[in-house]
C-alpha cells in the first residue's frame, strides 16, 4: 500500500498557492502534509524498505577524496577527508509529483531509514556517527541520495623498507554491518573513486584510488563489502635535504679526523663527535618509524652501516695514535713492520722519509770532532822542560792511567794530566748521550712513519668502505 494524497485537497492547496503566489509557505504546507500523509499510512524508520518483487535493497556507493590529513607512519593509521555518497530506493517514500508539484524533498535523517554504512577499518571513536547529522534528499519515486562529509581514520598498515622513497597502500573497507547480502546489495558505481576535487597534500602524492566489490561468506550468507585501495608516494626532498644528506656530509667530516696530525691530539674526539652526530639522526629516524622488526628500512640500516664505519675509525685512529708514540716507549720498530709496512705499503702509498730540507744541527759537528781512542801512552821524564812545555806536549794524549804511579812527572804534570782525564771522561760520556738519543730520535722517526703510512691506508680505506655504502643504498633506492 503505497501513499497517495487525496486529490480534492492537492487541488485546494494548488488553488491556494496559486491565489496566495507565495511560493515558499506553498511548498512548506505541502511538504508538511506530504511528511503527515507517509507517517500516518505505517511508515517505520526502524524496518528497512520491503518492495514488491524486490528480496533486497540496492544500495550503491560512491566515494570522492577530497583530502589527506595525516599518514601516521608510527601509529599506523590514515585520516581523509572525503565525501560519500549513498543511494538507494526505498519504494514507501513515494508521492504523486503532479497533483503536489514537489519533486524532492530534504529530510532529516532522524525521519527515514538508512543503511548502516560501516568503516570496517575505523580506528576513531566517533567512526560513522557524523553521517547522522546530514540531511538525505528523497525524489516522488523514492530514490534516496544521502550525502556525507566525513574525516575518516583508518588503519593503514605502512611498510618503510625504502623510505624516504617509499610507497604506500592504504585500505578503506566499507560494508553493511547489520544487514547480509540476502538483504542488502551492496554494489559501486565507478570503478574508482572521484579525485576531482581532490587537495594537493605537502608530503604525500596520490597514485590511485580504485575500488573493488568483495563478498565475504559467514555460515552460507554473503557479506558484501567495497575495498578502496588508496596508493600513495612520498615526496622525498625534504628528508633528503635535512636527513639523508647531513648524514652523509657528517660521514665524510670523519675523513678529517685522519689528516689530522697525530701530535694535535684531536684525533680521537673528532670521531667520537661524528659517531654520536649520527646517534642523534638515528634517533630522530626511529621516532619517524613505526616498531616493526619485520622490514627494516634502508636508511635506518644505512646510518647503523654509517656508525659502525665511524667506530671503525675510532679504532683506526687508536691505532694510529698508539704506533705513533710508541718509539718514545724505546720499542723498537720490528723487521715485519720495517718490511711490510714502512717497505711495501708506504712505498705503494708514496709515503717517503722527509730527508730533504732537514737542517743539520751544530752539535752533531762537535759530536763528529770529539773521536778519542783509548791507548796507554809512556811519558819520558821531562826535567829541563817548563811546566808551560810539559802542557803542550801533552795535547795529543787522549788517556793517562795510573798518572800517580808515575814519579817521572812532576806534580804540576800530573795535576793537569788529572783534569784532562776528567775532561776526557766527561766528553766520552756526552758523545755515548748524543749517539744514544741520535739512536732513539730515528727509532721514533721510523714509529712515526710507520704511523704515517697506516694513517695514510685507514684513510683510503675508510673513503673507499664508505662511497661504497653510498653507492649501495643509492642503487637501491633507485629500484624503487
Amino acid at each position: 500500500m503505497y501513499f497517495r494524497m487525496s486529490l480534492s485537497k492537492i487541488e485546494l492547496v494548488s488553488l491556494l498557492c496559486l491565489i496566495a503566489l507565495q511560493d515558499s509557505m506553498c511548498d512548506e504546507f505541502v511538504s508538511d502534509n506530504i511528511i503527515k500523509g507517509i507517517l500516518a499510512n505505517g511508515y517505520r524508520k526502524e524496518v528497512r524498505p520491503r518492495c514488491p518483487g524486490v528480496t533486497a535493497v540496492d544500495v550503491t556507493l560512491d566515494l570522492a577524496l577530497r583530502q589527506i590529513i595525516e599518514l601516521n607512519e608510527p601509529k599506523q593509521f590514515l585520516q581523509t577527508n572525503v565525501w560519500l555518497r549513498a543511494f538507494w530506493k526505498d519504494c514507501r517514500l513515494t508521492w504523486n509529483k503532479t497533483q503536489t508539484g514537489v519533486d524532492n524533498l530534504i529530510l532529516p535523517v532522524s525521519f527515514m531509514w538508512i543503511p548502516d554504512i560501516t568503516l570496517y577499518d575505523n580506528s576513531a571513536d566517533e567512526g560513522m556517527k557524523a553521517a547522522k547529522e546530514y540531511r538525505v534528499s528523497v525524489t516522488s519515486e523514492g530514490e534516496t541520495r544521502h550525502q556525507i562529509p566525513i574525516v575518516l581514520t583508518s588503519l593503514c598498515t605502512i611498510d618503510t623498507t625504502y623510505f624516504p622513497f617509499d610507497r604506500q597502500s592504504c585500505h578503506l573497507k566499507f560494508g553493511m554491518w547489520a544487514y547480509s547480502g540476502l538483504e542488502v546489495n551492496f554494489t559501486n558505481i565507478r570503478d574508482d573513486a572521484d579525485l576531482t576535487s581532490y587537495q594537493g597534500h605537502v608530503e604525500w602524492t596520490v597514485l590511485s584510488m580504485n575500488v573493488e566489490r568483495s563478498v565475504t561468506y559467514f555460515e552460507d550468507i554473503p557479506y558484501p563489502s567495497l575495498v578502496y585501495d588508496l596508493k600513495l608516494r612520498r615526496k622525498p626532498l625534504f628528508f633528503i635535504l635535512n636527513l639523508f644528506f647531513p648524514c652523509v656530509l657528517i660521514s665524510m667530516v670523519a675523513i678529517l679526523g685522519f689528516m689530522l696530525p697525530p701530535d694535535a691530539g684531536e684525533k680521537v674526539n673528532l670521531e667520537v663527535t661524528v659517531l654520536l652526530s649520527l646517534a642523534v639522526f638515528q634517533l630522530i629516524v626511529l621516532e619517524m618509524m613505526p616498531p616493526n622488526s619485520e622490514t627494516l628500512p634502508f636508511i635506518s640500516i644505512y646510518f647503523a652501516s654509517t656508525m659502525v664505519l665511524v667506530a671503525l675509525s675510532c679504532l683506526m685512529t687508536v691505532v694510529v695514535l698508539n704506533v705513533h708514540f710508541k718509539g718514545s716507549q724505546g720499542w723498537p720498530v720490528p723487521v715485519i713492520g720495517k718490511t711490510i709496512i714502512i717497505g711495501g705499503l708506504g712505498r705503494l702509498l708514496c709515503v717517503r722519509p722527509n730527508h730533504k730540507g732537514r737542517k743539520k744541527h751544530p752539535a752533531n759537528d762537535v759530536v763528529q770532532g770529539l773521536r778519542f781512542e783509548r791507548r796507554k801512552t809512556t811519558v819520558k821524564p821531562l826535567n829541563n822542560v817548563s811546566a808551560i812545555d810539559n802542557v803542550s806536549a801533552i795535547d795529543n794524549i787522549s788517556t793517562i792511567e795510573n798518572v800517580d804511579a808515575d814519579t817521572s812527572l812532576s806534580p804540576a804534570t800530573s795535576l793537569l794530566l788529572k783534569h784532562f782525564n776528567r775532561i776526557n771522561a766527561s766528553l766520552s760520556d756526552m758523545v755515548t748521550q748524543l749517539g744514544d738519543r741520535k739512536s732513539d730520535k730515528a727509532m721514533c722517526e721510523e714509529w712515526e712513519l710507520m704511523a704515517l703510512v697506516l694513517d695514510r691506508a685507514f684513510l683510503l680505506l675508510y673513503g673507499f668502505l664508505t662511497c661504497l655504502t653510498l653507492l649501495i643504498f643509492i642503487i637501491i633506492f633507485q629500484t624503487q
